[in-house]
């Protein structure tokens, strides 16, 4: 592995969650989080496991981190599927149909979501 490769680090700790080695994932991403160009999918998957921890201020800093990062979407997504898995399914409907319309926005503009030129993947994460 390459110690100086974000991606390396985050594949590992993707590993860990697999196999429910949660504090190992952790510390394998917090390595990873020491690196630049920081990834989302590392935050992603630190904000997973702090949901599994009930760590709500590490899932807060995470949310932090997108939303300061340009990522408000993603953030939004990473709560949606929160509060649909904690039983709060009006509430993820909400946050999925603002995702929607933030994608909508932002192709307006120009802005293309993650996914297809056009944004019309939106769905697929929401």
């Amino acid at each position: 592995m390459n110690p100086r490769e974000t991606r390396a680090y985050v594949n590992v700790g993707v590993s860990f969650i697999q196999l429910n080695r949660f504090d190992e994932a952790k510390d394998i991403l917090r390595k990873a989080e020491t690196l630049k160009p920081e990834s989302i999918n590392m935050h992603l998957r630190l904000y997973q496991i702090a949901f599994v921890q009930g760590d709500a201020a590490t899932m807060k800093q995470q949310i932090d981190w997108a939303n300061a990062s340009k990522k408000a979407e993603d953030a939004l997504i990473w709560q949606a599927r929160t509060a649909g898995f904690s039983g709060q399914l009006a509430s993820a409907d909400q946050m999925s149909d603002r995702v929607v319309e933030m994608f909508r926005t932002n192709d307006a503009k120009g802005k293309h979501g993650p996914g297809n030129a056009d944004g019309s993947s939106a769905r697929r994460y929401v």
